[in-house]
């Protein structure tokens, strides 16, 4: 005797199968718009970081246990508080993190080290100037939101080979504004045990 399923099982089916098709597409589409929107903004004179006395940017950090709980959340200010010429170059101060400008391969600290190169190609990376550590981009058009918003970002990753990459700090910067979310990860975790994350910010 012959079974028949119930037409609607088959289009229950179906409908499940183009939701699911529908779904790929829109993220593969998503994906598609971030890179597209990430190249652009390459292509035009944009600043990774933007530099004038009196921006601010506010961010709350986490300490994080192994499986993602926060356990102490604390806030810090980074402040641009003013700027001093050395030679010919205009470099900007910023509370607790020295002296910096933008240059066109990225911005550099008065060490001087390019502390973020860009642009820069995926896969690439800088060997800073204490010999130590390396920068290198991860990715491109990344959409990263915190608490501030929604924010298309480049994604770096440093790390120390000379200690086995024992930590790796991981940056999300959106150009224009600046660091997004930092993240710092042990050889052996899979959550970050400490996350920095943009609260609000003040740009002129």
């Amino acid at each position: 005797m012959c079974h028949t399923e119930p037409e609607g099982s088959n289009s229950k089916q179906r409908l499940t199968t183009w939701c699911s098709v529908l779904s790929v597409l829109g993220a593969a589409l998503l994906a598609f718009q971030c890179e597209d929107q990430a190249s652009s903004i390459e292509n035009r004179s944009v600043q990774l970081i933007p530099m004038a006395v009196g921006n601010q940017w506010h961010y709350q950090s986490d300490l994080v246990d192994s499986i993602g709980n926060v356990i102490v959340s604390t806030n810090e200010t980074i402040r641009i508080f003013g700027d001093t010429l050395v030679g010919s170059d205009l470099w900007f101060g910023f509370s607790s993190q020295g002296y910096r400008m933008n240059r066109h391969d990225g911005v550099w600290q008065l060490v001087p080290t390019p502390y973020l190169e860009f642009p820069m190609n995926i896969g690439d990376s800088v060997l800073q100037r204490n010999g130590l550590t390396y920068m290198r981009l991860i990715s491109k058009g990344e959409r990263i939101t915190v608490p501030a918003g929604s924010f298309v970002c480049f994604a770096y990753t440093e790390t120390n080979p000379r200690e086995n990459n024992a930590l790796v700090n991981r940056y999300y910067v959106a150009p224009s504004l600046g660091l997004v979310r930092r993240e710092v990860y042990s050889v052996t975790s899979v959550h970050p045990y400490a996350i920095i994350q943009l609260l609000v910010f003040e740009i002129r």
